[in-house]
């Protein structure tokens, strides 16, 4: 089915390459004139860096996959096929090999199409002008070269074209993909680039090298026996999708493609997924929660592919087809799982796919594997819960953290798309509950465990300015875990020493803060939970920061009092929230 769809695609597509062609970065043109050659060096596009970094041009040219054989190709090739360049280290048996199978290839060419400038081209390699050209010029071995005769490109001559298009596999066999009885070919004629962790070469989405791979008596590829034309539309397809932004994704390790039947008005690509737009994420989100179910499937428009690569090969992660009408909806009711507000009383921008895993790691371009950014995207277009692995991963880091924090220059603020994955993964546990904001009549005591931790403080903050480390720096931990082990010496701690310090140097604080806390002791009840476990550590820290994200907003609110005692300890919204 995947490679149905690919094929269909590229097939799809205007002004599609001529059969067996590819574009190619070329750094050097053999220009032959009257017999006589130059080198003409490419500009215009740069490829590479440091040492490396090369000018250049592209050009739509004859390719072929090359294996460990001697392969060919017409016209342009590397300067050991092209004229005979022996480079350092290379053997010069195995370098005439090869340039005399390219000079051969040429004759055959000829032959078939007794093209003129394919003749004039063959006169000057008889006349030892290759011999000449390297007497006068240095090739780098890895260069591509490309040749032409009267300023005129031989590859570009229809005649060309059409010999180079012609089948030569030797293979009778069906295709899986069409189900026709044709030659099929025994490797797939491109690899695909641009796979994260695939070779800079190219990753092949169909290779078979090993007997392990094989079945049913059949050798190599033919294992997966495809016929040329569909898997040179397949592979061309792949690389179109891999090479523009708007249709391919890159979250960490994972390449995703996304492509639509027909040309669709609506069609953004993945720009709703990885850099949502805050207006457009309200609009998908009102019509989202207006109708009950999802728009039907009556045809599948819209396909979703997810790749990474293992060594010299492909690996499909996810693949998805369903509707763009779909797509929306389920982005909708994601964005509304995402949905937080925050201390001006507002909603939250909503974060991309790779800020939200991100979250879950220290460094994640080191440690976040390549199976999480798939399952978070998996519930995104198919409004899955999300699985409660990631809830755990997104418990522990609060752990090691000491809270729902990540540090950058030596400064903890809140990391609100860690908070926001918690809400999103709670959202189906907690029956559709609306946690957006502080949620007071909350049943569960782990919320507001959370919310004494945090009210407990505020009450520290303001007894006793310009701490260093406030006790949720230390205890946040243990509060989460176990906080029948832990809170009871909190609140002494809070009863016995802050408090009546408030209530010395600022008594309406400390009424205002005794009666919150009274509150939220309320909705504890009578005995707090002994141990939480993953679930109950995720409500406890949506409720540790619905609780802070009220306490200043209300303090913003009343900013302008000077009465108001709160307002100059709480933290601004700039130190503790992570908007990046």
């Amino acid at each position: 089915m995947i490679l149905q769809r690919l094929k269909e695609f590229w097939e799809r597509q205007p002004n599609t390459l001529p059969r067996g062609y590819q574009s190619a970065f070329i750094t050097k043109k053999i220009s032959i004139r009257n017999g006589v050659a130059r080198i003409i060096a490419q500009t215009g596009e740069q490829r590479g860096s440091g040492k490396t970094l090369r000018e250049g041009k592209s050009y739509d040219v004859p390719w072929k996959q090359r294996t460990s054989n001697i392969m060919p190709r017409l016209i342009h090739d590397d300067p050991e096929y092209a004229l005979g360049f022996v480079g350092d280290g290379r053997d010069p048996q195995k370098v005439r090999e090869r340039h005399l199978a390219y000079l051969s290839l040429l004759e055959e060419a000829f032959a078939e199409t007794q093209d003129p400038c394919l003749s004039k081209l063959l006169a000057w390699f008889h006349s030892g002008g290759a011999e000449q050209l390297l007497q006068m010029t240095s090739f780098d071995p890895n260069e591509d070269l490309l040749i032409e005769v009267d300023g005129e490109l031989i590859t570009d001559r229809p005649a060309i074209q059409k010999f180079w298009g012609k089948d030569r596999s030797r293979t009778p066999g069906f295709c899986l993909v069409t189900g026709d009885f044709t030659l099929v070919g025994e490797i797939m004629p491109y690899p695909a680039k641009g796979v994260p962790d695939g070779q800079t070469s190219g990753t092949m989405l169909v290779s078979v090298n090993m007997q392990a791979g094989e079945s049913y008596g059949l050798k190599g590829n033919l294992s997966a026996p495809i016929s040329s034309a569909a898997a040179e539309s397949i592979c061309n397809g792949l690389n179109y999708l891999l090479g523009h932004e708007n249709h391919c994704l890159k979250v960490g390790k994972t390449a995703y493609l996304c492509w639509t039947r027909e040309p669709k008005p609506g069609f953004t690509g993945w720009q709703m997924v990885e850099k949502p737009d805050e207006k457009m994420a309200r609009t998908l989100i009102e019509m989202a929660t207006k109708g009950a179910a999802p728009p039907p499937l009556h045809t599948a428009d819209y396909f979703v592919l997810a790749l990474s690569a293992n060594a010299s090969r492909i690996v499909v992660r996810d693949y998805l087809e369903t509707s763009l009408e779909r797509v929306n909806y389920y982005l909708g009711k994601w964005f509304a799982k995402l949905d937080l507000i925050n201390t001006h009383g507002q909603s939250v921008p909503p974060k991309g796919i790779y800020a939200l895993g991100a979250s879950l790691y220290r460094d994640a371009k080191k440690e976040m594997p390549k199976h999480v950014p798939v399952e978070i995207m998996r519930c995104v277009l198919q409004g899955t819960p999300l699985p409660h692995d990631l809830l755990a991963l997104a418990v522990r880091r609060n752990t090691a953290m000491q809270g729902p924090f990540y540090e950058i220059n030596n400064k903890r603020l809140l990391s609100l798309p860690r908070l926001m994955l918690i809400k999103a993964a709670l959202h189906d546990i907690q029956g559709g509950k609306d946690l957006r904001q502080l949620y007071k009549d909350h049943e569960d005591p782990a919320y507001h465990c959370g919310r004494l931790l945090s009210v407990l403080e505020s009450i520290q903050r303001l007894a006793i300015p310009g701490l260093n480390a406030t006790l949720t720096d230390r205890h946040y931990g243990a509060a989460c875990a176990s906080p029948g082990a832990i809170f009871g010496v909190l609140i002494k701690d809070a009863t016995s020493g802050h408090l009546p310090k408030l209530r010395k140097n600022h008594p309406k604080a400390f009424y205002a803060l005794n009666e919150r806390l009274q509150e939220v002791m309320l909705g504890i009840g009578d005995r707090y939970p002994m141990t939480l476990d993953y679930q109950g550590q995720g409500i406890f820290a949506l409720g540790y920061y619905h609780q802070r994200a009220d306490d200043i907003a209300q303090a913003r609110a009343h900013s302008n009092n000077k009465e108001n005692e709160l307002a100059d300890e709480t933290p601004t919204e700039s130190e503790e929230e992570n908007h990046d």
